[in-house]
């Protein structure tokens, strides 16, 4: 029997069984054959190397180690939808969040932090505050996690987060200063 001619809901199916995993796949060993994953159904024909591609990259969570990964991943595949990611201080956390905001399928992120991770040369998480970010629409959860116990990692992970979900971080003087510039405003218009 040939899978082209089987109806697309039973193909997808098929393909989901196939190539859909309940655990987290390390994206080093995808294409290595480290363990099996069924990848041959992506050199069969076209219509099911897309198929493959699409149910592959986007049931499945991959884990990226992005500490001391020599590939780098400058853009996720097209139909990456659900990742993890551990950071560390060997991590140059722009090329991470360029990766993560060319990714236009991506749902769901996962940070684990075991480390400041760099921004400018420094790893201080105050330098992390300069950080902006643009998410992705597709990007629905994000869950930043430290796996640390040292207070700088901690900060660095509430930083981290509030420049994931709000595009920046504004330190807590920020806001203080521009309500007080607002009540002066407000005292010099009634007094004109």
């Amino acid at each position: 029997m040939d899978l082209q001619t089987l109806p697309p809901e039973i193909r997808r199916n098929i393909l989901k069984f196939l190539l859909v995993k309940d655990v987290c796949i390390p994206a080093r060993n995808i294409w290595s054959g480290g363990r099996n994953y069924n990848l041959a159904v992506f050199c069969t024909c076209k219509l099911l190397q897309v198929e493959a591609y699409e149910i592959f990259y986007g049931h499945n969570t991959f884990a990226i180690d992005w500490t001391r990964s020599l590939h780098k991943l400058n853009n996720f595949p097209k139909f990456l939808r659900h990742i993890k990611v551990k950071i560390d201080s060997h991590t140059r956390i722009l090329d991470l969040l360029k990766a993560i905001e060319s990714s236009k399928q991506l749902r769901s992120l996962s940070i684990e932090i075991q480390g400041v991770p760099t921004y400018r040369g420094s790893q201080k998480p105050s330098t992390l505050r300069l950080l902006k970010f643009k998410k992705p629409q597709s990007l629905k959860r994000i869950d930043v996690v430290c796996t640390a116990t040292l207070a700088n990692v901690k900060d660095a992970r509430t930083i981290l987060e509030a420049v994931l979900q709000n595009g920046c971080c504004r330190s807590r003087d920020q806001g203080h200063t521009s309500r007080a510039r607002t009540k002066g405003q407000r005292f010099s218009q009634r007094l004109s």
